[in-house]
């Protein structure tokens, strides 16, 4: 373990390794360390470690738990560590075994289904599938944020059309495709989505069954108990649509973001003042394409007023033709201007006037007589002097 983090606990151990919850020495944050003790591991499973981290780095949004640094270790195991944010409120699992004796309200629901959307939205465009969406890889910030975590076998497509093919994931939260081994893509964290809805709603899974087959064909049938009568028809209706069996039929994460039941959530999220700011950069951040939409259209009409422009710029060689009102006005500029001109020259030239009139006083017989006396008084006395 590097030397700048100190450990506080163990979180929970797996067959493979730990979580640690560790404390930084330089900036006194909580983080979690989760050891991967890579020996006795095959080369697929040691390839899936290292792409955890991959997808991590490339994923940076407020709903979605924020990578730090990846470092492997030699001693005393050979170990991949991989430290990421700490979620101080637990899991959706956690939260959702404690609510047991009593229904979620159907606002904090959407609040929790709202922000996984945002958290998909984003994975998704970066050609990536979460393949592990449940309750427990959602956790939960005291602040009231929702952020998805837990990318240990998440899949890179090279493209959005592309396929995979691995059946992975906790198997009530499988989609149908996945479970009858066709190739699939994104829809099946919608699915997922689904599950964890109506988990909810009602604190049990939709489909239940001792094997896949069975499982399958209870998806099938859309064999799942209606949620409590508590609940909206909207939110009902998101639940069918997420739990569609074809996955063509599906929404994909869009459709649902547009859907007005999340679209009036994530209108609130705005005006409630007990989320801090990193929720309030989610909502500008969908809403990063709606910036787009709006930075595209005034672009156009900036290209539009330059054509405009353009267009009517005269040649050099081409007469300009102007009408009765323009040379009216044109002429009123004129005799205004001249007007200005003329009284300017007006106070110019009693400027000069004065000063005319200044050294006319100057030159005047007399003051020049005054002037004569007193340069003939002066040599005399200087004559004096000289005796």
């Amino acid at each position: 373990m590097k030397d700048k983090y100190k450990i506080v606990k163990l979180l929970g151990e797996g067959a493979f390794g730990k979580a640690y919850l560790a404390k930084s020495d330089n900036e006194e944050k909580q983080y979690v360390i989760k050891q991967v003790i890579m020996e006795g591991m095959e080369d697929i499973e040691k390839r899936e470690t290292f792409d955890e981290a991959v997808v991590l780095k490339k994923l940076d949004h407020p709903n979605i738990i924020k990578f730090k640094e990846v470092f492997r270790q030699k001693k005393p195991k050979d170990a991949l560590n991989i430290v990421t944010e700490y979620a101080d409120g637990g899991d959706l699992g956690q939260k959702i075994e404690q609510q047991k004796k009593k229904p979620f309200p159907e606002s904090q629901i959407l609040d929790y289904i709202t922000q996984i959307c945002l958290a998909l939205q984003h994975i998704h465009k970066k050609k990536i599938i979460h393949r592990d969406l449940k309750s427990n890889n959602v956790f939960l910030m005291k602040s009231g944020i929702v952020k998805v975590g837990d990318f240990g076998i998440s899949k890179i497509v090279k493209t959005t059309q592309e396929k995979a093919r691995t059946t992975v994931g906790t198997p009530y939260y499988l989609a149908p495709e996945i479970i009858n081994t066709q190739p699939y893509d994104s829809k099946v964290d919608i699915w997922a989505l689904g599950v964890l809805l109506y988990e909810l709603m009602t604190f049990k899974m939709p489909f239940v069954a001792q094997s896949s087959p069975l499982l399958n064909i209870k998806m099938n049938r859309d064999n799942y108990a209606p949620p409590p009568d508590i609940y909206s028809n909207e939110i009902k209706d998101l639940l069918k649509r997420c739990l569609t069996v074809e996955p063509e039929k599906r929404p994909n994460i869009d459709e649902i973001l547009n859907m007005p039941l999340i679209k009036d959530r994530i209108n609130q999220f705005e005006k409630e003042v007990y989320y801090d700011q990193d929720l309030s950069n989610i909502m500008s951040n969908k809403y990063k394409d709606k910036k787009k939409e709006e930075d595209a259209k005034e672009l156009d009409e900036q290209e539009q007023v330059k054509e405009i422009k353009k267009n009517t710029t005269p040649k050099e060689d081409t007469p300009v033709k102007i009408n009765n009102e323009e040379k009216k006005k044109t002429s009123d500029k004129n005799k205004n201007k001249i007007g200005m001109f003329k009284n300017t020259e007006k106070r110019f030239c009693m400027g000069l006037m004065f000063k005319k009139s200044i050294s006319k006083k100057k030159s005047s017989p007399a003051l020049n007589n005054n002037i004569n006396k007193k340069s003939i008084n002066k040599t005399k006395m200087n004559k004096k002097k000289n005796y």
